[in-house]
């Protein structure tokens, strides 16, 4: 970046042709190349690791010490913020249970822990936090089709660009994602479901959204992805609730029309558990 990533082989072999680009340049270029390797090679990170994170008390530390000194504070002399330590504070939207900890998008790394102002009760089935993520190579009508791989993931929204397993039929194939959710609060939620591929979303057995019968094309996932579908369902505080949804790799999307990319033969991808309490939350 900046630019697509691409290999710029034609490019440089004409500017050198044009004498705007000398032999020792790309010489320099290189080494570069070979001196970043050997300085990364020193973290001792093994290659095509798989992505971690460290939980180390000399980071957290500086970490606490950087946003402490970022921290502007206002004395409210006269009292003109309305803030009082004997009243509640109202905290609205979606947000509120959003662990914002970066804004990075493709330079956004994996945090040993974030904590939302609402902290979620997200657990999957071996009482982790995150949802548990299991692949087939056979619908979910199939009773007798076998887990190819298990993985647990932290994350509902997330991409199988790097998903990869020898045993699994890389243009047909199907995965379960599952999770249980107990609200602090009752009252109606939205779930949200958006895939490139196919998805059905189920709350506690019941079907909530189904995108896969019928698929509405929109911009999601790069112009490849399916709109966004929405279902309601009433959750009551305390209660365990199973969230489960069933995804069909590219070939059994319906979508005529790809957008910038086309993953129908190679792999797909989903985005779940996209939820809000439809009600006021206070903070006491």
């Amino acid at each position: 970046m900046p630019g697509p990533t691409q290999w710029r082989n034609i490019t440089v072999m004409n500017s050198f042709t044009a004498n705007k680009l000398s032999e020792e340049t790309i010489n320099d270029r290189a080494r570069n190349v070979l001196n970043l390797i050997k300085l990364t090679q020193k973290s001792g990170i093994p290659e095509n690791a798989e992505e971690g994170s460290r939980d180390v008390e000399e980071d957290k530390v500086l970490l606490r010490k950087l946003a402490a000194e970022s921290i502007v504070l206002m004395k409210n002399e006269s009292s003109i913020l309305s803030l009082k330590k004997d009243r509640t504070t109202a905290v609205i939207g979606p947000n509120a249970r959003t662990a914002t900890f970066c804004g990075g998008g493709s330079a956004a790394l994996a945090p040993s822990y974030v904590i939302s102002p609402l902290d979620g009760c997200l657990y999957n089935t071996v009482g982790k936090r995150g949802l548990t993520f299991r692949a087939y190579n056979d619908p979910q009508e199939v009773t007798s089709r076998e887990c190819i791989e298990e993985i647990h993931v932290m994350s509902s929204n997330f991409f199988l660009t790097d998903f990869e397993n020898p045993q699994l039929n890389s243009t047909l194939f199907y995965t379960e994602i599952e999770a249980y959710l107990t609200p602090e609060e009752s009252g109606v939620w939205d779930f949200g479901l958006s895939a490139s591929d196919t998805a059905i979303l189920f709350v506690d057995g019941k079907e909530v959204i189904d995108n896969e019968t019928k698929q509405v094309q929109e911009h999601a996932f790069f112009g490849s992805g399916t709109r966004e579908e929405v279902g309601k369902v009433m959750l009551s505080t305390g209660t365990k609730h199973k969230i489960l949804v069933t995804f069909g790799s590219g070939a059994t999307s319906k979508l005529l029309a790809k957008g910038v990319v086309s993953l129908k033969a190679v792999f797909g991808w989903v985005v779940v558990l996209e939820y809000r309490l439809r009600k006021l939350q206070k903070w006491l």
